[in-house]
């Protein structure tokens, strides 16, 4: 078995750990509030900050940035790539919640490397929206220089 069966982005092992880490996170957010106090706040308030980045990082995925014919290319390349690590730290995120009651270095650390995926989404978000450049996403990469399009 090689590694691409658990590391493609667009293969049912990452995309079944999507899920699988939304299911956990929706619950552990339902559970949230009736265990505020055992868990304490810092660690509430840090399980949500995670919930809101994996928000993020998932829904940049899955809205249109470029047209139908160039799915896929440019940033929604790497915002399909982010997936990958995202999938895997949502569910152990969510089972370490779940067995470790007061977490919240866990989740700091967590939120850490969640940031830095979110910052360099912003920065390609806001080059995307600053380029007016008629050439389609991943010119070079698709080599369309070289058929003249």
């Amino acid at each position: 078995m090689s590694l691409k069966f658990f590391f493609n982005r667009k293969g049912a092992v990452v995309t079944s750990l999507i899920v699988l880490g939304w299911i956990f996170l929706l619950l552990n957010l339902y559970r949230l509030p009736s265990e505020g106090a055992e868990r304490g706040v810092v660690t509430g308030i840090t399980f949500v900050i995670f919930c809101v980045f994996c928000f993020f990082i998932t829904i940049t995925r899955f809205f249109p940035w470029y047209s139908r014919a160039f799915r896929g290319l440019g940033i929604e390349e790497h915002f399909e790539k982010t997936l990958v690590p995202t999938s895997y730290i949502m569910v152990i995120t969510a089972i370490v919640y779940l067995l470790w009651e007061r977490c919240w270095p866990f989740l700091v650390f967590v939120n850490l490397l969640f940031i830095v995926i979110i910052l360099v989404n912003f920065t390609l978000l806001y080059f995307h929206f600053r380029d007016h450049d008629p050439l389609p996403p991943s010119y070079f990469a698709q080599n369309l220089h070289q058929t003249g399009k």
